[in-house]
């Protein structure tokens, strides 16, 4: 037996040893299936006796208090309240015992409850003999009669109950017993198929380790040389499977070298194409942008030249060309700003101060009836950041948010610590971003303002990113916008940030 296990070859020892693992595992899945139904089923059973067991013993109840309340009716000389409670008592016998004849599921059961129903109708009627003797005001009669008679159909009711709840009883201790019995052989189930869970794990490992895990330190080994550039050439064959991969394996390590160099030239080339992709979609933004604004100077200048006699139309002609001219230069400072690296100067301070103080500076452009509010968390701790460059960022989401708002609305800008370090949130109620729009927030030179250059928002992440953290953007509840910064807490590497 020995000798043919082990003339079989790795791969079919592996295999044979994981498809007994496999079908231990999921023999052991449906047992505990099985058993698992077996414990529901025998559960339902015990409630629904249990319920009977309760069912039965109401009826007794409601048996004694009809018994009480008649002797409290014969003791009070007739009082009407107690003749009600005997009436009210019956019904619910009566409602009882049609749910436990509604329950009952063997013909034993049904037999039973046709005995207590028989028994409480002879009760019901020397009951009601009692009564009627005693509103004839024969009471001493009625007072013997409830003694002796009712007394005994009393007793009969009561232990024709009584024979359905022990019957129920006896049902559950069988169910209670059949669950025990269930749950030991789970539990033997699953104990064995754990141990034979284990012995195989154990004999796979010992299968790994033997021969494949020792085999690629050799290997190893092999490939070490071939990395180094040795001499590559395959040694003598054993026959082992191990050994073949081996071999492989030491011809492909120089032409992975080789790949690895042709791929480093091709990335070299494609980050080379990238550059010059974005370098050019720069220029002809800036260019499209200065054409549009030189040629408005011009027409301007010109209609000055010719009519320089109208000193109004002159100096409104002028005042158009400075806002060109400052456009203009705001389009190259931030063209510049984005394209040169940002030089960070750390400071471990307060954000909400940084808050404070950069709407301190909005205030006074923002219309009356725009409610600008803040929220700073008083647990917000103390973070490194650069407080020139993140009060432009606050400043610009923010003055987005009042753009977006128009005339009405309300702007909320929130801090709060969170799992990163901090968390700076600019919320508004306008009329939000389209979906298409989206996607390309962060894109440089995108704008769906007429006067917008494109770089407020590119500049931003790149101001965040330089800090190690993250600026996002997700829809408010209210149909607005919400953007999201987060700055790490203690000591991080801030980086050079240029343009991408």
């Amino acid at each position: 037996m020995l000798s043919m296990v082990s003339s079989l070859s790795l791969s079919t020892r592996a295999s044979f040893s994981l498809v007994v693992l496999v079908v231990v595992a999921v023999l052991s899945a449906a047992t505990a299936l099985f058993f698992d139904w077996r414990v529901s089923q025998a559960d339902r059973h015990i409630n629904h006796e249990e319920a009977d067991v309760r069912m039965a013993t109401d009826l007794q109840a409601a048996l004694f208090h009809q018994r009480i309340c008649v002797d409290t009716y014969l003791v009070s000389d007739g009082e009407v309240r107690w003749r009600q409670e005997i009436g009210a008592h019956e019904a619910k016998f009566q409602s009882d015992l049609a749910a436990l004849r509604r329950s009952a599921e063997r013909t034993d059961e049904l037999a039973l409850i046709a005995k207590v129903a028989e028994a409480d109708a002879r009760y019901d009627d020397e009951r009601g003999q009692v009564l009627a003797l005693f509103d004839q005001g024969r009471k001493t009669e009625a007072r013997e009669f409830f003694l002796s008679r009712m007394t005994v159909g009393y007793e009969g009711a009561m232990a024709a109950a009584e024979s359905v709840r022990e019957v129920n009883r006896t049902d559950m201790r069988s169910a209670l017993a059949a669950n025990s019995a269930a749950m030991s052989w789970l539990g033997t189930t699953m104990i064995t198929s754990a141990a034979l869970t284990v012995l195989l794990g154990a004999g796979m490992f010992w299968l790994l380790f033997s021969r494949i895990l020792r085999p690629l330190r050799k290997m190893a080994a092999q490939v070490r040389v071939a990395s180094n550039g040795a001499d590559a050439s395959p040694g003598p064959r054993i026959g082992s499977e191990v050994a073949e991969l081996g071999y492989y394996l030491h011809a492909i390590v120089s032409e992975l070298d080789e790949a690895r160099s042709t791929a480093r030239q091709e990335r070299s080339r494609d980050d080379q194409a990238a550059r010059l992709a974005a370098l050019g979609t720069a220029v002809a933004h800036v260019a499209h942008d200065f054409k549009n604004a030189l040629t408005s100077i011009g027409g301007f200048a010109r209609f000055i030249e010719r009519h320089p006699e109208d000193p109004g139309r002159v100096r409104e002609e002028a005042a158009i060309i400075a806002r060109s001219c400052t456009r203009l230069e705001q389009l190259v400072h931030e063209t510049v700003d984005y394209s040169r690296p940002n030089m960070m100067e750390p400071v471990v301070q307060s954000l909400n101060a940084a808050v404070q103080e950069t709407l301190a500076g909005i205030a006074s452009r923002v219309p009356k009836s725009v409610k600008l509010e803040m929220d700073l968390g008083p647990e917000v701790p103390d973070v490194p950041f650069d407080a020139v460059h993140l009060e432009r960022v606050i400043a610009n989401l923010v003055g987005n948010a009042l753009e977006a708002v128009g005339t009405h609305g309300e702007v909320r800008v929130r801090t709060r610590p969170c799992d990163l370090g901090v968390e700076l949130v600019i919320e508004d109620n306008g009329p939000g971003i389209p979906p298409m729009v989206r996607q390309r927030l962060f894109e440089p030179f995108f704008t769906t303002k007429q006067k917008g250059s494109g770089l407020g928002l590119p500049i931003c992440r790149q101001i965040v990113t330089g800090h190690g953290g993250t600026v996002c953007y997700e829809p408010a509840p209210s149909g607005g916008t919400v953007f999201r910064v987060t700055l790490p807490r203690g000591k991080v590497p801030f980086r050079k940030e240029g343009k991408r």
